[in-house]
């Protein structure tokens, strides 16, 4: 994958770690959101913002190649 957006596999790496990193503080913060309001009503939230998302990506026009 570094090789294909020509970058180092240190960035790569870097990429990977701070993804990581986001993605395990909002886990956190999600289920201390689920604890105080529910975790059914915190994964319907999600399953709606997600899928929100995913329409509006899918409507978006397609990019100019210029």
């Amino acid at each position: 994958m570094a090789r294909a957006f020509d970058v180092s596999t240190v960035t790569a790496s870097w990429v990977l770690n701070a993804y990581l990193i986001i993605l395990v503080s909002l886990l956190l913060a999600a289920s201390r959101l689920g604890d105080i309001k529910g975790y059914r009503r915190v994964f319907l939230t999600g399953f709606v913002i997600f899928t929100a998302g995913s329409a509006l990506c899918g409507l978006a026009p397609p990019p100019s190649i210029s």
